[in-house]
């Protein structure tokens, strides 16, 4: 099985992009600059909303004509071709996952990109392609961990809102007394 590709060429004077994939086609960000950050932090290039991903997740660096997926210690890892990646390649048509739960195409201006807003590509290759495939590019007993941190802040938040509430509460009560 391994990872997903679509079969592309890169040229030099081509732009590379990165598109979100999702059952709608995907957000698509081209790459201008030397370093492109993703994750859940509002400060990433491209941000990711999930749980499961980090902060500051992973990046995609370019390295003259050539450009590495970076994972930048992220909790629940970068997966490249079914492996757990810290730096590795990449060629136009890769598709990584961030933390197992988002998948990201890596390719440039020459490839075609099916989406479903194109009448031209069948309905079922649109599916294959963009919905997450996860027995296939994710390696067995691969389970993204929740950031512990995210549940204490609702936590706290929750705590201060109730404590709110019954100040003004009680301060409505003294106030009809």
């Amino acid at each position: 099985m391994g990872a997903r590709k679509l079969k592309a060429m890169r040229r030099d004077n081509e732009m590379a992009f990165l598109q979100v994939l999702s059952e709608e086609g995907g957000a698509r960000f081209d790459v201008t600059s030397d370093k492109v950050t993703l994750g859940r932090a509002a400060d990433n290039d491209i941000v990711l909303p999930e749980t499961a991903v980090s902060s500051h997740h992973c990046c995609v660096l370019r390295q003259g004509a050539a450009f590495m997926l970076k994972d930048l210690d992220s909790t629940n890892g970068t997966i490249l071709d079914g492996e757990l990646v810290k730096e590795a390649p990449l060629k136009p048509g890769d598709i990584f996952q961030v933390a197992g739960e988002v998948d990201v195409l890596f390719g440039d201006e020459g490839m075609e990109v099916p989406i479903a807003a194109e009448e031209e590509v069948a309905a079922e290759e649109v599916q294959r392609i963009t919905a997450p495939a996860r027995s296939d590019s994710i390696p067995p007993g691969f389970e993204p961990r929740h950031d512990p941190r995210s549940t204490r802040v609702t936590v706290v938040l929750v705590c201060i809102a109730t404590v709110f509430a019954a100040g003004v509460w009680f301060l409505l009560r003294l106030m009809r007394a």
